[in-house]
């Protein structure tokens, strides 16, 4: 296999230290590496899962200033957070849909 990406000596959250292969986007690999196109020497440093947050506010309109969704995501990326699940809090609400009838 020839990969796009090697990141070498990567400590992983239970201590062990691998090489972590990327090819296409993807992590194909962990463990010994293979040849790669581009290869990062990440010794000293510690590769986490992507955190997913569950309850995030992002606003939009009169109330953007608080937080909107390009500031909302560029700060989650910046913290180690790859999922966000937004919680409809704004102004005006957003639209209801109209309540089921049992027929």
């Amino acid at each position: 296999m020839t990969a796009d990406l090697v990141l070498r000596n990567v400590t992983l959250p239970t201590g062990r230290c691998a090489d972590i292969v990327v090819a296409g986007g993807l992590v194909r690999h962990v463990g010994r590496a293979v040849r790669a196109e581009e290869t990062i020497d990440c010794s000293r440093l510690t590769c986490l899962p992507g955190a997913v947050d569950m309850h995030v506010h992002m606003r939009g309109g009169v109330q953007a200033g608080k937080e909107d969704w390009r500031t909302g995501t560029l700060s989650a990326v910046a913290g180690g957070v790859t999922v966000v699940v937004d919680q409809p809090n704004t102004v005006p609400s957003p639209p209801r849909p109209p309540p089921r009838t049992c027929p």
